[in-house]
């Protein structure tokens, strides 16, 4: 580490110049012709101010190649900082920190940058909480004023890396905390995203504006919601942000909640944020809530005011959301808050019919447990959920519905009914169910079809016989005149015949075309 010390000291009293790497501007860097190799090409002053680009070969490890270039390009000041920084010996630290000196007294120009990062030694120091290095630099010169390409200062970095000390160090040399990064970035929202309170305070009392936007319209508050900080919302908060205050459409509140921080959406909450409030898609924080499943959140949105039926334009309510989503413990927890389980949505459609629709026993049951009307008709097609369970052949879902008073004999305004869809389709054991729970046996849909019709063109005599029994009319006909026995006779449904004449059938009586049961035979 010495021997380090002592060969800089010799070029240095050789006459070699300190500021030696910066003399060509680092255009480029790419792989050399060998995996040795890199090409650097460089601007360099020509002769009467015009600039010469040259190629230079070097050689270079293959592991790292633009590592070795980035270093070979970097001033020796920022090279010499990140050795002093990196020292794991208190030896090496004491030589780095010699090669430093010895570099700045020889005229280094300290404030020069590295190409590839952008950033000088006081970038780098500041970076690395580095109080010794930091305040050697400042002692010795260097400009807290000094940017990046993008407007980033060493006080930026300060709010970012969290050192107070290091931030006043800065601040006691010429900085200035109300300078702006690109995009209107500032050190308030820096020191916001990191959950800097103690920076906070700092620039506060310095008269600070705290609540400036980014060109996003982002300001400290939201970047303070973004880093989970409780204490720095807290502080803001206190110290006047608003909490309606928009970013690209979206609340503070919205914000929180996406994050999942109970604990900041309380404190929004507690001081005015909008429970309710919706972004441009429509999008509230309940919703948001309810599509990441995060009961404890949905319980402290209604607790605070949020309407746990408040309708989205598409007619969609949190709890038509919930039941998507198959969330039992969030309808539940909607329910607490207050939620209607029997709303219609916007399109008059009803969050029992979703769950029956997506063939969820489990989420119709809860819906059923927590004041679901089994026999609400949707609006649009006046269907009930136990014709759903029905069409999807859910024995249990038929049970649950039956359990909580369902009426079997409901029909739709197709004339529709959960026993007439079951004969139709040949559901014996469905049928069967329904007849033991008194569905209605003499009811026409639009299209004609009676359940014991449907039985008989299937020429099912065990379902013929059980709605016989159960008292269905064997005469009862449609518009068309269609009964039983002409329809046995049209079907070819020979096993029906039994139990339909045993039921004393009229084989002569005549459909609406004047042709009975037995003419049809003989045709």
């Amino acid at each position: 580490k010495t021997r380090r010390a002592k060969a800089v000291k010799l070029l240095l009293n050789l006459g070699v110049d300190p500021n030696v790497a910066t003399q060509h501007a680092v255009k480029s860097l790419h792989a050399g012709p060998s995996a040795e190799t890199v090409v650097v090409t460089t601007m360099e002053s020509g002769p009467n101010g015009t600039n010469i680009t040259k190629e230079h070969h070097m050689v270079a490890a293959s592991q790292n190649r633009s590592g070795f270039v980035a270093e070979i390009w970097a001033p020796p000041v920022f090279v010499a900082v990140n050795s002093l920084i990196n020292a794991s010996t208190p030896e090496e630290e004491s030589a780095s920190l010699e090669i430093l000196n010895m570099l700045l007294e020889a005229g280094a120009n300290i404030d020069d940058k590295c190409f590839q990062s952008d950033s000088n030694a006081l970038f780098v120091a500041v970076k690395a909480n580095h109080k010794l290095v930091v305040k050697t630099l400042l002692d010795k010169g260097a400009q807290p004023t000094v940017r990046r390409s993008d407007g980033t200062m060493a006080l930026h970095v300060a709010a970012l890396s969290g050192s107070e000390e290091i931030f006043k160090m800065l601040l006691d040399h010429g900085a200035d905390p109300n300078a702006t990064m690109a995009k209107g970035i500032t050190i308030p929202y820096i020191a916001a995203q990191e959950g800097r309170v103690e920076i906070l305070r700092l620039v506060r009392d310095l008269g600070v504006p705290l609540f400036r936007t980014s060109v996003t319209g982002a300001n400290s508050l939201h970047m303070a919601i973004s880093s989970g900080s409780t204490e720095t919302v807290q502080f803001l908060l206190d110290a006047g942000a608003d909490p309606n205050a928009l970013v690209e459409g979206n609340s503070p509140l919205l914000i929180a909640v996406q994050a999942g921080y109970p604990e900041i959406v309380k404190l929004l909450l507690k001081l005015g944020a909008d429970a309710d409030f919706a972004n441009p898609s429509e999008v509230t924080p309940l919703h948001i809530a309810i599509h990441k499943g995060n009961h404890e959140m949905i319980r402290i949105l209604t607790s605070h005011g949020a309407h746990p039926s408040k309708p989205r334009p598409d007619g969609g309510t949190p709890l038509f959301h919930a039941v998507a989503n198959r969330d039992a413990e969030a309808i539940i927890a909607l329910v607490e808050g207050g939620a209607d389980v029997n709303q219609p949505g916007g399109d008059g459609d009803l969050a029992i019919m979703l769950a029956a629709e997506e063939n969820d026993t489990s989420i119709v049951t809860t819906l059923l447990e927590n004041g679901a009307n089994p026999n609400q008709r949707r609006r649009i097609d006046g269907g009930v959920a136990i014709m759903m369970a029905v069409q999807h052949r859910n024995m249990d879902m038929i049970d649950v519905l039956l359990k909580h008073s369902a009426d079997p004999s409901i029909q739709s305004l197709k004339g529709d009914s959960g026993l007439i869809i079951a004969c139709t389709q040949n559901m014996t054991r469905i049928a069967l169910r329904l007849i033991s729970a008194g569905a209605e046996l003499n009811v026409l849909a639009s299209n004609g079809a009676s359940p014991l019709i449907g039985a008989v063109q299937f020429d099912n005599d065990i379902l013929v016989s059980a709605l016989i029994h159960a008292g269905a009319d064997v005469e009862f006909a449609n518009s068309e005149g269609l009964n039983a026995m002409i329809a046995a006779v049209k079907f070819r449904s020979q096993k029906c015949f039994n139990p339909l004449l045993r039921a004393r059938a009229d084989v002569n009586k005549r459909d609406a075309d004047g042709i009975s049961a037995c003419r049809y035979a003989i045709l």
